[in-house]
């Protein structure tokens, strides 16, 4: 259950967590810290966002998804503001600084887990070498949109 809401992983070179969660009767939110050195003994809050606040904002809103928390998927490899969530057959990044969605597309996962939802545990985010992102197959996906496979290729990595 935790890797739909929780993701540790490396961007821009800091080791980030992220955390979607809701505490008593306040709106469920999403968070973002940091480790800022490898010596530190606590994380850093770099980024927060209520989901109530994304929800409302028109980028959200011209997605035409419910306003539904979202399985956490992953964060960006370079930008650790930006946040990549599933709901509803889709995959969307969320810029949680500025509270806005900044990229959403449908989503084919290749083996695609049987008898469990979609979770990060399934995914991986990669940045293909430029000899393979200038070809031909680069111009029918999103430049910047994380790459996903999942299952057993995934845990073949």
């Amino acid at each position: 259950m935790l890797d739909k809401f929780r993701y540790v992983g490396v961007s821009a070179g800091s080791l980030r967590f992220v955390d979607t969660y809701r505490r008593g009767g306040a709106p469920t939110k999403v968070t973002v810290w940091t480790l800022p050195n490898p010596d530190a003994t606590e994380w850093t809050l770099e980024h927060e966002a209520t989901f109530a606040d994304i929800w409302a904002d028109d980028t959200y809103m011209a997605t035409g998804l419910a306003k539904k928390v979202p399985v956490l998927a992953l964060i960006h490899l370079h930008n650790p503001a930006v946040v990549y969530f599933f709901l509803e057959g889709h995959l969307f990044g969320v810029d949680v600084r500025a509270r806005k969605v900044v990229e959403c597309d449908r989503y084919h996962l290749v083996a695609p887990p049987r008898g469990y939802p979609i979770a990060n545990r399934f995914v991986r985010a990669w940045e293909l070498p430029r000899a393979v992102s200038s070809g031909a197959c680069h111009s029918q996906y999103h430049a910047s949109m994380p790459l996903l496979i999942s299952g057993s290729a995934a845990s073949e990595l």
